[in-house]
């Protein structure tokens, strides 16, 4: 929304691709959505698994052909809103000084967490374990403080997760 309001363009034409890019983008990996994790958990009390991209033989073609319809089609179907301000998210905040220790240091953390992530099964450690280490990395090394860190979660998204987990265990018992 901060970006259409500095730009001029129209907030549903960026945010409506947006939207569907992040839910069908989901369906790439096991950590994209709160049901692949439930599914993940389903699975393992039988003892199987899935890997951290298995979603991603289905989710992939999906994904690439709602790119395709909104790159080609989609995009006339959206509607013309105005590009106003809106105070909420006009606020924006300056990276440009951020040390380039901090920027190197937290990229190599991101791709160690990710292969870590991708190699769950050969290394034998859990995803919610090496996501877990690879933020309590980002605050030890001082990348980001505790409260920078704190304010970048999303409570929403947790109590949403939280409350999908309570309920797909309500409905297995």
């Amino acid at each position: 929304i901060g970006i259409a309001a500095k730009s001029g363009f129209s907030r549903s034409k960026l945010l409506m691709p947006l939207v569907f890019a992040a839910a069908t983008g989901g369906n790439l990996s096991l950590i994209g959505a709160p049901g692949n994790m439930i599914d993940q958990s389903a699975l393992e009390a039988i003892g199987l698994n899935f890997g951290l991209f298995a979603y991603a033989t289905v989710g992939l073609p999906i994904l690439l052909c709602g790119i395709l319809f909104f790159a080609l089609i989609g995009y006339k179907l959206l509607p013309n809103g105005e590009g106003g301000s809106d105070s909420t998210f006009d606020v924006t905040k300056d990276y440009s000084n951020v040390p380039k220790w901090k920027q190197y240091l937290s990229l190599v953390i991101l791709v160690v967490t990710i292969l870590a992530m991708i190699f769950e099964e050969q290394i034998g450690i859990k995803l919610y374990v090496t996501s877990s280490i690879g933020a309590i990395l980002l605050v030890l090394t001082g990348v980001m403080s505790e409260k920078e860190a704190y304010r970048s979660i999303d409570m929403q998204t947790i109590v949403l997760f939280g409350g999908t987990l309570a309920l797909a265990s309500a409905l297995e018992s």
